[in-house]
């Protein structure tokens, strides 16, 4: 079986192509499986989330424009929301060899270099792996590149994985933290094709949001939700959350939204003192890269403030205390709104500025209340509240 990219671009072939995407997703997947080398013959802890890449044929094109002028360097794409790892090889030969050897030579980088417990990249000598081990990407686009007396040889993806003490995925049996709507296949998890941002802006008023980008944070805060309520989600060293007896399942609130976006366009990242939200609760994230998309920093700020759970863990008995949340070099706050079981209505907004991009999420009725439940603890939905109904397969009270 050949496969097809469609791609109209006669700059290389889909062998190459394929050669290029197999590469990736054959590493990818022996992360996820527990099955790639560290250092010292220790295996890289397994992936949850690691997402299986799609070709991009304008990745690929993009690709080529970056690197026609033969001197382009790795990082960050400027003027696209891309990330790239650029090689220089000297002299000629064969495009799919020198393609395998490059990807060979940014890879096995992890055989060299230990990598922490909670697998974060820490080391520039990881640059180009992490890129390759990104959990988070989804699409690559790659290309070589003729430049007289050497080769260039390069590859986009649509997510950074070189920020310092971010994790490059997230540890765990393989698929059981894919979100996106995702199926598991072989160990990675598959998502749906990404269709283009067309901007369409008919949920909300608002200037400067999507329906996309509105759409994907929803969904992504519902689906993390339904793992807490399911007894699904992670809690620090202590096993699972508890299951939920009563979480609703959240509504999109333009009101909401217009109050995040005003937030978010001030570029500030900071909390608005309480006074000025009365009873609505608050997130907030940064990416200290500028441009970057906007749909996918939506879904990064929601799976950091869940993993929260994950990395500090809240206590047994499921209250929102001053214990908790005041322990040091611990961060609990976004993943407990983000959870509270009787928030009902979300709004966000997201903003590209000079030096970053800022994610805001409003919540209402706010959570976080003072020695209260995180939500009540039981039987998924066995608590809905009047007037809801259960949707079984998420463990969710859907109100109408």
């Amino acid at each position: 079986f050949k496969e097809s990219f469609n791609c109209n671009n006669n700059a290389i072939n889909d062998d190459l192509r394929a050669a290029f995407l197999n590469y990736h997703n054959n590493g990818r997947r022996r992360i996820a499986k527990g099955q790639q080398n560290n250092v010292g013959g220790k295996k890289l802890n397994k992936a949850a989330n690691m997402n299986k890449l799609r070709w991009n044929c304008d990745m690929e094109k993009k690709a080529q424009e970056y690197m026609k002028s033969c001197n382009a360097l790795g990082g960050r794409v400027w003027g696209s929301p891309y990330y790239s790892v650029v090689t220089n090889f000297g002299g000629a030969a064969p495009a799919k060899m020198v393609a395998e050897f490059s990807m060979k030579m940014w890879w096995t980088s992890v055989e060299r270099n230990a990598i922490s417990d909670n697998n974060e990249y820490r080391v520039c000598a990881l640059q180009s792996f992490s890129q390759m081990a990104n959990a988070r990407a989804t699409e690559i686009g790659c290309t070589v590149t003729n430049c007289g007396n050497k080769m260039q040889i390069g590859c986009l993806y649509n997510a950074i994985g070189s920020i310092k003490g971010q994790p490059m995925w997230e540890t765990g049996e393989p698929c059981s933290e894919c979100i996106g709507n995702s199926t598991c296949e072989d160990g990675l998890c598959v998502r749906p094709e990404e269709k283009p941002e067309d901007g369409k802006n008919t949920i909300c008023s608002t200037s400067g949001m999507t329906d996309k980008i509105r759409t994907r944070i929803l969904n992504v805060h519902n689906e993390f939700r339904s793992l807490v309520a399911r007894g699904l989600a992670r809690n620090g060293t202590q096993g699972y959350a508890p299951k939920a007896s009563a979480m609703y399942k959240l509504k999109y609130d333009c009101k909401l939204e217009e109050l995040a976006m005003s937030h978010a366009k001030t570029c500030v990242y900071g909390h608005r003192p309480n006074s000025e939200r009365p009873n609505i609760g608050e997130n907030i994230y940064t990416l200290l890269v500028p441009g970057s998309d906007r749909t996918m920093n939506g879904e990064w700020a929601t799976a950091d403030w869940f993993y929260e759970l994950k990395h500090y863990g809240v206590f047994a008995d499921n209250r929102f205390t001053d214990a908790l949340n005041n322990r040091p070099n611990t961060v609990v706050g976004h993943y407990t709104q983000l959870a509270w079981g009787t928030t009902k209505y979300i709004g966000c907004g997201v903003q590209n500025c000079n030096d970053q991009t800022i994610v805001v999420c409003n919540y209402s009725p706010a959570g976080n209340k003072k020695d209260q439940l995180i939500y009540d603890v039981g039987t998924p939905c066995s608590k809905c509240p009047s007037g809801t109904k259960c949707a079984a397969d998420e463990g969710l009270c859907v109100f109408a």
